[in-house]
């Protein structure tokens, strides 16, 4: 049976959206191998036909269909890896006193609990200027600003996921403070490409 990718004429004349309840279409596969759009609410007269196009985030709807959206895209996020998040976090551990002499091991027990991911997106919220913060985040960088008692009760407790709750007075700035350092850290590296993108057409166009 074909999977595709597909050609599929007209299709493209039906917009996306990235709200799930604005959508009042979805693709089907008909018989002989037809692909066909069924609508599975009723429609009223004059109402735009919506599909999604998958769960892109803005960038990949740009770069792949030519748009943005202008509402909330729930699949929109920043993603950090794992060396960004430790650096992040040990250039602020150190400012208060908090790097651990066990780093390593902590790493090691997070990787072993399946609590290391080799990446993290952290999506956009619905309301502007906040941010959804991934639970394995969270959880390594607790872990890792944690005493060296607390660490112990968290490895004999079975290594497991922390949320904004489990957030006291001793780990909240140093948590804190790590996001705001890892989040800069993309800030600058975001801008460093621009400014490599804009030389390199500089430099065509000469």
């Amino acid at each position: 049976e074909a999977v595709g990718p597909f050609f599929a004429p007209l299709f493209d004349l039906l917009n996306h959206t990235s709200v799930e309840a604005e959508r009042c279409t979805k693709l089907a596969r008909g018989e002989n191998q037809t692909l066909e759009i069924h609508a599975h609410r009723d429609l009223e007269a004059g109402e735009e036909i919506l599909w999604s196009y998958g769960p892109h985030p803005t960038s990949e709807l740009l770069r792949t269909y030519g748009f943005v959206e202008h509402v909330w895209n729930p699949h929109s996020g920043l993603m950090f890896s794992l060396d960004e998040i430790k650096a992040g976090f040990l250039k602020v551990a150190t400012l208060y006193g908090r790097k651990p002499k066990n780093f390593k091991a902590r790493l090691t027990a997070l990787e072993e609990a399946n609590r290391l991911p080799p990446a993290v997106t952290v999506f956009c919220a619905e309301e502007p200027g906040e941010m959804v913060l991934p639970e394995q985040l969270l959880t390594m960088l607790q872990v890792l600003a944690m005493t060296l008692a607390e660490y112990k009760e968290w490895v004999k407790g079975g290594c497991c996921e922390l949320g904004q709750e489990f957030l006291d007075e001793g780990s909240l700035p140093v948590v804190c403070g790590a996001l705001l350092a890892i989040s800069a850290s993309k800030s600058t590296r975001l801008d460093e490409a621009a400014e490599k993108a804009t030389a390199a057409a500089a430099t065509a166009a000469a």
